[in-house]
């Protein structure tokens, strides 16, 4: 069984999927201003996607005014925005991904979804102001 391998790639911290799957999870650091997270990163010559934001990713960084969330996440952890006051603005660049982001059973840990602090969600640099749902989507989390 391989262990989890963590990694800091351009001021981002990653946890390595134990399962070698190339996949890859933000874990928790000191973020501030502007945070783009990638849909992948290359580390050792290997490539991993970015699948997901851990538990507690950014908790409590104050300092922290905007995220730009890619299409290849998936789930976002409990307590993963707790504490994230300065928070704006959150950017994304697929609705249709966004909608079907797992928010950690968003009932209990508000704090999971960004826009508890941000209230501004650009799409593709855009403020969405009004909303239609795309095709396809059956089911909205979080």
């Amino acid at each position: 069984m391989m262990m989890a391998e963590e990694v800091t790639i351009n001021g981002i911290k990653y946890d390595l999927n134990k399962e070698g799957d190339g996949t890859a999870t933000v874990i928790a650091s000191d973020y501030s201003g502007d945070v783009v997270i990638p849909e992948s990163f290359n580390y050792n010559g290997k490539e991993y996607s970015v699948t997901a934001i851990g538990d507690g990713a950014f908790v409590g960084c104050k300092s922290l005014s905007s995220i730009a969330i890619p299409s290849t996440v998936s789930r976002i952890g409990k307590y993963a925005f707790e504490g994230c006051t300065g928070l704006t603005s959150v950017h994304i660049s697929d609705l249709k991904a966004w909608c079907k982001i797992d928010f950690n059973d968003h009932r209990y840990y508000p704090s999971c979804n960004p826009l508890q602090y941000a209230h501004h969600l650009y799409l593709n640099g855009e403020e969405i102001k009004d909303l239609v749902i795309p095709s396809g989507v059956t089911e909205i989390y979080g």
